[in-house]
């Protein structure tokens, strides 16, 4: 599996959730507390580069503890998790270092791309504050983007 083809999987997996992330992400824009500055919405991939991650969101501001705790329910909008069975959902995984590509990488730019679409359905105009999507420890070869309220 090449780099494009592991990035329409990826997709594949986060379209099939895209309705209930939206739904969250409403939640999130309805929840958010005045004193929020920014909704950051970050893509962590896992250490080792296996190919699993979650999809975070966390609103910036004065004592963000308090301003996270508002939307506590609804902050994770994708996640693998690792069973007995593999993966849920199942995204493609690889042994660390043997992918042929860089799949940290891959997971921030096509969950990057999914996340700009999402907040045009979900929060553009409705969002009192703006929105920032990026990949956690500098992962993913596209810019960090600002998204408008």
């Amino acid at each position: 599996m090449d780099a494009s083809a592991y990035a329409a999987a990826l997709r594949t997996q986060l379209d099939r959730v895209a309705d209930a992330a939206a739904a969250k992400l409403k939640r999130i824009v309805a929840a958010a507390p005045e004193a929020a500055e920014e909704l950051q919405l970050l893509v962590f991939p896992d250490q080792d580069g296996e190919g699993g991650f979650s999809i975070v969101a966390t609103l910036e501001g004065p004592d963000a503890y308090v301003l996270n705790r508002a939307i506590e329910a609804d902050r994770t909008l994708f996640e693998v998790r690792h069973g007995a069975q593999g993966p849920t959902p199942p995204v493609p995984m690889f042994a660390p270092g043997r992918a042929g590509f860089e799949v940290r990488d891959v997971i921030v730019d096509a969950a990057s791309g999914w996340l700009e679409e999402l907040w045009t359905r979900s929060a553009r105009g409705r969002s009192p504050i703006p929105g920032y999507i990026a990949g956690i420890d500098g992962w993913g070869t596209v810019a960090p983007v600002e998204l408008e309220a």
